[in-house]
This record gives structure tokens, sequence and C-alpha cells, in this order.
């Protein structure tokens, strides 16, 4: 039932491309036939000639449309052997042992996208590139980048898919690729009727792009052998959840309030090597969706297969890397930043690079954790002032309500309606943890940890660190709590004026916020 259905999916996915066809082709059908009119009057309707007339311009719409729609590659920058003779290597190598042709070409781009993409440029000839996130040859060893290589390749061996099936990937190809050229040139509605379909389209051919995957997989681990397809599958699960990671906590705060980090690969395996992290990034990639990464390995070791060439590579502890990574990561940096996790460009990606500020790793790390901190503190404002704090809310009058035992009201306030948590987890302390946080680092009596935890904590300045999160939930807990944390600031030398509040923001090419002058 499963291939039937398959099948069935793959005629419906070929029939609406021919509606496709026809629904674009629809206008030019009406000029020919009206011109055909004005020249044969209605015997164009009568002898049939209509009929042809019809066909012919919706064939050469089609032709047109094959021509310029299969889609393009994605931004990044194409390398050549002379480029990158290390990673040229291993591709050329794998694909001899699986005794497939070589890629035309390879793009380096942002994210950790590991697949084959076909392009017709230049003329008719089809062209396969593979597409790497220039994540994943930095942070896989040489055995696991053959893998998971060996399994995009898979898509190049010689036994090609049935008939229906081509088709529908064909079509998949190009109404994403008029989606995208659509996208990239401003349509407005066009682009967004244009992405609805290819949506579709692509929900659609779904069992058919399932059962290709699922066959490149198999081929390339009938030569490996099933666990290391696998095994090179999970390591790229794990790469890719952490990058999604990196992308979310630190790159869009660094977006956000105008600083790019110099080094984006060089942080993001700083990041990987961060035992806490690597930790709660083992939790992470276990709760990812179906139909990913997970569900092939699955598939993979239900049915093993032993290999016939024992998958050579280097030290297994130690990454592939890329050759002269200083260069690739100078021409690669806005990629990096700009593109989404599958390499993919969307329509202004890039202005927004635009006037900011490249910054090192310490630096970068300070102006992030500053910045989210300043958003959570931020929450703490409207609450204290529901719960009776005057205007202007400062850190000062948050505390004069804690030491009037409101800990409670005030987390009622902060909650929004939602559960009024108190604990030493509760959202309520940790918005106050990150006020108190601001406020230390505002008086200049403490800095941000520069660690990859995504808790923006603080230490003192010879690296002691401050139990503020402690402070915080006594403090909400009750009274006593209060008038502790108001001796802690008062010795410390903090001042109450510390207003909670929103992070300045300020106008370049676009509104961007920063932590700068939070106070």
């Amino acid at each position: 039932m499963g291939v039937r259905a398959a099948g069935l999916r793959a005629f419906t996915a070929v029939g609406v491309l021919v509606a496709l066809y026809v629904a674009v082709a629809l206008p030019f059908v009406v000029v020919a036939l009206a011109i055909g009119m004005m020249v044969r009057g209605f015997d164009l309707f009568s002898s049939g000639e209509a009929v042809i007339v019809a066909e012919l311009v919706i064939a050469l719409v089609a032709l047109v449309l094959e021509l310029a729609g299969p889609r393009r590659l994605p931004a990044g920058i194409a390398v050549t052997p002379r480029d990158q003779p290390r990673l040229w290597a291993l591709v050329r190598a794998t694909a001899r042992e699986l005794q497939v042709p070589e890629p035309d070409g390879i793009v380096l781009t942002g994210g950790t996208v590991v697949g084959l993409r076909a392009v017709r440029r230049p003329g008719i000839t089809l062209h396969k590139h593979l597409v790497l996130g220039s994540a994943v040859p930095t942070c896989l060893t040489e055995p696991q980048l053959r893998a998971v290589v060996a399994s995009a390749l898979g898509g190049l061996r010689r036994r090609r898919p049935p008939l229906p099936d081509q088709l529908a990937l064909h079509g998949l190809d190009m109404v994403a690729g008029l989606a995208e050229a659509a996208r990239a040139r401003g349509a407005g509605g066009l682009a967004d009727a244009a992405q609805r379909f290819s949506a579709r389209y692509e929900e659609i051919c779904a069992p058919v792009l399932e059962l290709q995957e699922r066959t490149a997989d198999r081929f390339a681990a009938g030569v490996y052998g099933t666990d290391a397809i696998a095994d090179g599958l999970d390591a790229l699960r794990r790469v890719r959840v952490a990058w999604g990671w990196y992308r979310r906590g630190y790159l869009n705060a660094g977006l956000a309030t105008g600083v790019l980090p110099l080094d984006p690969l060089g942080d993001f395996k700083a990041l990987l090597a961060d035992p806490v992290r690597a930790a709660a990034l083992d939790e992470l990639a276990d709760d990812e969706p179906p139909r990913t990464l997970v569900t092939r390995a699955e598939r993979l070791r239900a049915r093993p297969l032993p290999g016939t060439v024992a998958l050579r590579g280097g030290a297994q502890g130690l990454a592939l890397g890329l050759d002269d990574p200083r260069r690739v990561v100078s021409h690669l940096h806005a990629y990096l930043l700009a593109t989404d996790d599958d390499g993919i460009a969307g329509s202004g990606a890039f202005e927004m690079l635009d006037g900011m500020t490249s910054l090192d790793r310490e630096a970068f790390l300070r102006q992030v954790s500053g910045y989210r901190a300043a958003y959570r503190a931020s929450r703490l404002a409207p609450a204290a002032r529901r719960a009776g704090a005057e205007l202007p809310v400062t850190l000062g009058g948050v505390v004069a309500l804690l030491v009037e035992g409101q800990g409670a009201k005030l987390a009622r306030e902060h909650a929004e309606g939602g559960t009024a948590e108190t604990g030493p987890d509760s959202p309520v302390v940790s918005a106050l943890t990150a006020l108190l946080g601001c406020a230390w680092v505002d008086a200049g009596r403490a800095r941000w940890d520069l660690t990859w935890s995504g808790h923006d904590r603080v230490t003192s300045y010879d690296g002691a660190p401050l139990d503020l999160a402690g402070l915080a939930a006594r403090a909400i807990a009750g009274p006593e709590g209060g008038r502790e944390l108001r001796s802690a600031l008062a010795d410390a030398g903090v001042s109450l004026y510390h207003e909670a509040r929103m992070p300045a923001s300020f106008h370049a090419a676009s509104e961007r916020e920063t932590a700068v002058g939070h106070r």
C-alpha cells in the first residue's frame, strides 16, 4: 500500500505540474487565440486549429519554465580543487568508492546543509553540485564527513528512479526555483503565491522525496556499512542542533544588537567544546521532530547492511577542517550570518549586515549577554508597575516591593495571568536575576561570564561567580530575602536608580537594538 500511495502521489504531483504550465500559459493562449481569430475568423475553432495553437503555446511556456525554472545554487562560494584540496580529495575518493560520478562542483555555504543541487547553467545540461554548510567539514571527523557525503552522493547512483518519480522531483525543483526567483526579486503577492504553491507541491511529493532519500542512504550503507552511515547521520544531527542553538542564542542576538562575531566558525567550535553545553545539546538532539536525521538513522539500523568497503579516514577525534580557514571565513562571513540553516538567503538578508561592527569572541559574548539580560530584565518594569511601584520603575522600586513582601504579587503580574511561580527556576526569578546582573555590570562591580552555557551569569573581576540567582530567589520568597538583597546592593555599591528598561534602539540600514545604554 505504501508503494501504491507513493506512486499515486507522484502522478498527482505530475498533474499539478501540468496544471501549473496551463495556468501560467493561459493569458498567452487567450492572446494567441484572439490573434488567430482575427486572421482566420471562427474557422479557427471549427477546424480544430485552436486546440493546436493552445497546445503549442502551452508547450512553449513549459519549455521556457523548464529552462529558467530550476532553482539556483544557495548563497555561498564555489571552491575548486585548488582552493580546498583536502575536501575535494575526500569527495572524489568517496565517489570513486561508491562508483558514482563525482559532482561538478562544491559550494560552501552557511548552516549545516549537506546535499546535491542540480542547476542548468550555462546551457541546458544539468550540473550536479555538492552543497556543504561550512560548519560540517569544520566540526565532523573525516570518517563522519565521508559518511554524510556518501549519503548525499547516493543520489548520483546509476540506477534511476521511475519516470513518474523523476517528473515529480524535477517539478519540485522547478517550482521551488520559481518561488526563490520571485522572492529574490521582491515580487510581492506573486512571490507569496509561488511560495505557497511550492510548499503545497513539496507536501504532495513528500513520499517521493522520502523514498529517494531512503534509497540514497541504503546505497551508501551497502558500500560502507549501516553503522558507519548511521553514525555519520547522528553526528550531523548533533552539529545541526548545535548550529540552531548558536544561531538562535548568539547570531540572532548579535544581529539585533548591531554586532557580528569576527570568527563565527571558531566561536561555534568553542561552543561545541564546552562540556556543559555539549550535554544539553545532546538532550536537545533527541527531541528533534520526525522525518529528520533521527528517522533516517533508525531506518538504516532497522535493516542493517554489512558494507563492502572499510570507511577510511584520519584521526577519529579530529575534524577534517578547511584549508586556509581565515581566508574561507573572510569570504563566507556574510553567508554564515545571513543565510538560514539550509544556506538559503531570503529577501534583504544581506542588507541587515550593513553598518554592523565585528567583534572578537570576548567582546561579542559580553555584548550578547548584556543584550539578552537587558531584555529579560525589562519584563520586570511593567509587572512591578502593576504591583505598585512608582514611575520610573527602578531597581530600588523593585527591591521596595520585595521588602514589603510583595514577591508573590510581582510573580503574578509578571506571569500576566499565567501560573505565578516563585521557585528558584521561575520566570520572575530569572528576570530579577537578569536585572541584578545588568545593575552589577553597569556599576562596574562585575562582568559577564564568558561561557556558551546560554545563561547570562556575572562574575567578579577576579573571576569568582556571584550568586545573584540565589539572592533573587530569596528576595522573591519573602521580606527577609528582600532586606538581604538591599544590604547586598549597598555593600557592593550598586545604584538603586538602575532602571529595568528595554535596550535602546538605533537606526542604521534598518532598526536595531543594543544593550549599550540600557540604564
